[in-house]
């Protein structure tokens, strides 16, 4: 198997047409087919679906394709590194900025995976909150943002031309409930119904990932939001009933805790979409660097 024909299907995965990644790479459409064809008969097992709405990886192709991604980027930087020579342009660093309560509440191990996997940069990591991480990225002090945000908040942002987002993880948001509260039974919930209950939330001093107080706010603007700094109190708390949370319908549907106690997540009727994780950088910034890094945080979460 050659390295162009690894280029190959990582240019298919994207473009999803055979005759779009023939131009990008110039090379006839019949090449292109012959070449996914010899790999697919090494491999021995079929890497795309063809149908006449376009090219689809298989999962066998999407887990291949996660893998030669990251050996052509380790390649391509190897090369630069001997090209560069070993003192020039080796140890870049890339500054991620990371939305406050993105890393206490799923992300510590990928930043752990991040430094384990990174040999051939710095990185530089820190925390602020969403406007001021995207004002850094708009200026230049970070190279990645990674952050969280729901469809109710204001994301205005998101207009702007000169970011691209790479969406990562998404979910509906749901009421958390405990066994024994009128809501448990429930299949779906209102959230002003949901929000009659006390609305307990663990927090930081900085917390604002999800940004779920502002969908509090939005529904129900005088409801007291009863945070707490101490996650082991506020799940004692809501396992005892005294009140109700916030969580993911995909990820956290049903929760079991000691006792043998669950947590439910019932889904909201409006039907609140959560991105959970989301990276954010200047577009058209482009570098082997920041393209190795994009690429370890997109196969570190399809992988949890």
């Amino acid at each position: 198997m050659r390295l162009e024909q690894l280029r190959y299907l990582i240019e298919i995965s994207k473009s999803k047409s055979l005759s779009v990644a023939s131009e990008t790479l110039h090379i006839s459409q019949q090449a292109l087919s012959l070449s996914v064809k010899e790999m697919e008969k090494e491999l021995g097992v079929p890497l795309l679906i063809r149908s006449p709405r376009g090219i689809r990886l298989t999962q066998e192709g999407e887990t291949f394709t996660r893998g030669i991604h990251k050996i052509l980027l380790d390649y391509d930087l190897l090369v630069q590194k001997l090209t560069n020579g070993e003192n020039q342009n080796f140890h870049q660093t890339i500054r991620i900025g990371l939305q406050y309560g993105i890393l206490e509440s799923h992300f510590s191990d990928t930043i752990e995976y991040l430094y384990r996997e990174v040999q051939y940069m710095k990185l530089e990591i820190e925390e602020a909150s969403k406007n001021d991480l995207i004002e850094n990225i708009k200026n230049g002090g970070c190279d990645i943002g990674i952050l969280a945000y729901n469809s109710i908040g204001e994301n205005e942002w998101r207009e702007d031309k000169t970011l691209e987002e790479i969406v990562l993880s998404r979910d509906k948001l749901g009421a958390k409930v405990a066994p024994g509260m009128a809501l448990y039974s429930c299949d779906t919930v209102s959230i002003k119904t949901a929000l009659k209950e006390n609305v307990l939330m663990y927090c930081s001093k900085s917390w604002d990932c999800n940004g779920v107080m502002e969908v509090v706010q939005y529904y129900a603007p005088d409801q007291k939001v009863i945070l707490d700094d101490n996650h082991i109190l506020n799940q004692k708390k809501l396992l005892s009933g005294k009140g109700i949370s916030f969580g993911m319908v995909g990820k956290n549907r049903n929760i079991s805790h000691d006792g043998g106690s669950e947590l439910k997540v019932i889904p909201f009727k409006e039907n609140i979409e959560v991105v959970n994780v989301c990276l954010v950088r200047r577009n058209r910034t482009r570098s082997l660097e920041l393209e190795y890094i994009l690429n370890l945080l997109q196969m570190r979460e399809q992988i949890l």
